[in-house]
């Protein structure tokens, strides 16, 4: 295979060829417009709601955030789990993955999770389609896979990682 069809390969899906998707981009526009106020308004919206969502969820978790931007959709929120609790020859990164793929697979949502500096962290978004509460969900959602880490589910179903 050359390396441009390896290439064209790459993206050939249905999400990248199927083009019926521009076909809503002026409701999009009116919706966004006309039921959210506007760019400006969506904006300040999600800052507003990414500061306030990390705040909650660290507060929820007894643990700390980083301080974004203030024009920043994103937020980063440090886990109730430390690595040391885990087992010191465990590996950190492996650690973070196992439990980010967790989210899709059995909570139907997808939460980043990394591993940095001796401690986990999730990294949340905020968007106009989202509210506080969405941020509460998530925080019970961290909390229960903080949970199943810290009984050791991932030895069992993820024996690499140790």
């Amino acid at each position: 295979m050359s390396p441009q069809d390896y290439f064209d390969k790459l993206f050939n899906k249905v999400s990248t060829i199927d083009n019926t998707p521009y076909c809503c981009i002026p409701a999009a526009i009116k919706f966004r417009t006309e039921t959210c106020g506007g760019e400006a308004n969506i904006r300040e919206y999600c800052f507003s709601l990414a500061r306030e969502g990390a705040r909650r969820m660290a507060e929820i978790l007894g643990t700390d955030y980083l301080q974004a931007e203030p024009s920043c959709c994103f937020a980063t929120v440090r886990l109730p789990l430390a690595h040391a609790e885990l087992g010191s020859d465990t590996n950190g990164r492996a650690l973070a993955k196992w439990m980010q793929e967790l989210t899709p697979a059995e909570y139907e949502t997808y939460i980043p999770i990394k591993f940095y500096d001796g401690a986990f962290w999730c990294r949340i978004s905020a968007q106009i389609y989202l509210a506080l509460e969405d941020f509460e969900w998530a925080t019970v959602t961290i909390l229960e896979i903080c949970q199943r880490m810290k009984t050791g589910e991932w030895k069992n179903k993820w024996p690499k990682v140790a």
